[in-house]
């Protein structure tokens, strides 16, 4: 048997380029299986690899089986969307053993973490029931203010008797694979001092695909709507991902003299000039043209959900490319919280604390495929807030925003931050041309991304020393002095 056709049978049906393009793309393959996202398809490839090996032995000396394998991984690299995003062609070309084997190991690894501890797709509960306001512990309830197809503006209301009137703050959450719910502990470390609201974006797959497209424009669109159902003298605080959107709907409400157009906004560890200090993020939006990403990584709703025939960029393919980058990382500290549980301490601190940040990172939603795609393109590829930015086919003036200096405006970053690098987001004080005597940038040593909106930093330093003094400043409100640190 010929080396051609030795490869012939391991790749047929399975990961072959050509037979992908005959049969569809890898994640319609992918998807027409049950459960919704391949946990069965990655214990049929674990095994297929397995048994590569010793059948190729029969026929092929050591170097030859090596070269053999190099094959398979290039062709399984080149169909497979979860590997293929972190290589680019020529690189992928050049793989040799053990290159390959360890790039394999690194997929399976994650495939293991995320089979282990299982993977969710229907929000969690908030589960913030109260918080202590001097020494009263005020309930509070979650009221729909408004909603659209695509998301609801919630209210963590204040129940009992009336309270002295508070800052009204919109949290504005990314929409990245994750829920809101993400922001959990960013809620409850504002809720005492604020009148919070959040973005809790649905979940596309729930969405019929008759209730239209969700792109960056009307992404902003939604936020323009829940800015004045909260009404005029409110405040945005928006996270990561989400950043871009409430600059254009900010410049825009400002332009139009919008009496809703925010006092401040907090923008933290967010994308606005992704040249600057580029992580694996942003290298791996710009690998590959837009066209690859369209038809690698969006794929068609199932027919069982209630969105069958929308286009998504599935939540799991996300959160399998952030585990397949520390795969040992995730998989000892699960392991970790099972040993925990095995010795009697499932109840601990420690064990709670890993279990819920573990429950929420596992819980994932599907992206509109046009938002991602838009995402990608014109903040990552195209840099179109510093290149030039069209909303609703008009260009966004951003400097509207420094020049009428209606809105305070903050920067926050995190010092160990490998998702969104120092500077990216402070870029926003150039592109709003904020004065410089006016401009607000603070660096939090010793945080990672996640760091910066939640945890013990999060809570002590960049809200209570940072986050609050802005929005009470804006306020009217006289503040304890700040020195700002700069971005080195």
């Amino acid at each position: 048997m010929s080396l051609e056709s030795q490869e012939s049978f391991v790749m047929h049906g399975h990961g072959n380029a050509e037979h992908e393009g005959e049969s569809g793309h890898a994640l319609e393959r992918i998807n027409s299986l049950t459960p919704y996202y391949p946990y069965p398809e990655s214990k049929a490839e674990t095994a297929m690899a397995e048994a590569l090996r010793p059948f190729l032995q029969t026929y092929f000396s050591e170097i030859e089986v090596y070269d053999a394998m190099a094959a398979f991984t290039r062709n399984s690299i080149k169909a497979n969307p979860f590997l293929s995003i972190f290589m680019p062609d020529e690189a992928v070309e050049a793989i040799k053993i053990p290159d390959g084997v360890h790039l394999v190991q690194q997929y399976q690894k994650a495939r293991e973490v995320l089979e282990s501890y299982g993977v969710r797709h229907e929000r969690r509960p908030f589960g913030i029931e109260k918080v202590s306001i001097g020494e009263k512990d005020i309930e509070i309830t979650e009221e729909k203010v408004f909603s659209t197809a695509f998301g609801t503006l919630l209210h963590f209301e204040k129940n009992g008797e009336p309270l002295p009137e508070q800052p009204r703050v919109l949290l504005v959450a990314p929409l990245s694979g994750h829920f809101a719910t993400l922001l959990r502990d960013t809620i409850a470390t504002m809720l005492p001092d604020n009148d919070v609201y959040v973005t809790d974006w649905h979940n596309a797959r729930d969405i019929p695909a008759q209730e239209g497209k969700l792109g960056l424009d009307e992404y902003a669109d939604s936020l323009v709507s829940f800015m004045e159902h909260i009404g005029p003298g409110g405040h945005v605080v928006s996270i990561c991902q989400s950043c871009p959107a409430p600059l254009v709907a900010t410049a825009t409400m400002t332009a139009q003299d919008d009496p809703a157009t925010p006092l401040s906004l907090t923008l933290m560890a967010g994308p606005v000039d992704t040249r600057i200090n580029p992580t694996i993020v942003n290298k791996l939006a710009t690998v590959h043209d837009i066209d690859w990403f369209a038809h690698n990584l969006v794929t068609d709703v199932p027919k069982e959900f209630p969105g069958a025939g929308r286009r998504v960029y599935p939540g799991f393919t996300q959160l399998n490319a952030f585990v397949t980058a520390r795969p040992e990382e995730h998989k000892a500290k699960i392991e970790h919280l099972k040993q925990l549980e095995k010795d009697g301490q499932g109840e601990s601190e420690e064990a709670q604390k890993i279990r819920e940040f573990y429950d929420e990172y596992m819980t994932v939603l599907d992206l509109p495929g046009e938002f991602y795609l838009d995402t990608i393109y014109r903040i990552f590829q195209q840099n179109a807030l510093q290149k030039g930015f069209e909303y609703h086919g008009k260009l966004v003036d951003f400097t509207v925003i420094g020049a009428a200096g209606k809105t305070m405006v903050q920067t926050i970053e995190g010092e160990k931050d490998d998702v969104c690098g120092l500077g990216q987001t402070e870029a926003a004080q150039d592109l709003c041309a904020i004065p410089h005597e006016h401009r607000r940038h603070y660096v939090q040593e010793g945080v990672g991304h996640y760091g910066v909106f939640s945890g013990r930093r999060w809570r002590n330093e960049i809200y209570g020393k940072v986050v609050k003094n802005l929005i009470l400043e804006a306020e009217g409100e006289n503040t304890p002095e700040l020195e700002y640190k700069l971005a080195a």
